[in-house]
């Protein structure tokens, strides 16, 4: 990644952390959908009090760690985007989260 790179994420840092505070706090235990919708809130919400976030904001982008999401899916975890979230959810916490399995 170049610096002007780095220097453009930058920019976004604050809200994207914020966002992921959020996700990993309180959006364990809600569905793809209901999830969704909540983060599009949320970066509204966000934009409106002028707090910025990237246009493609993710958990995975913004905190996971693209080798440690490599181990788990070569440990079985499906490689959809809901159980990746959860498994970053349970690599950031430090309590048992709350979660729905995916796979049923």
């Amino acid at each position: 990644m170049t610096s002007k790179e780095l220097d453009d994420k930058l920019q976004y840092i604050v809200g994207d952390i914020c966002l992921s505070a959020g996700i990993i706090s309180y959006l364990g235990p809600f569905s793809v959908a209901y999830r969704n919708k909540i983060i599009k809130d949320w970066i509204n919400l966000a934009k409106k009090n002028t707090i910025m976030v990237s246009d493609n904001f993710s958990l995975e982008l913004t905190i996971g760690e693209p080798i440690n999401i490599r181990k788990w899916v070569m440990n079985q975890l499906p490689s959809d985007s809901f159980s990746i979230e959860n498994a970053i959810i349970t690599y950031n916490t430090q309590r048992w989260p709350l979660m729905i399995d995916p796979q049923g």
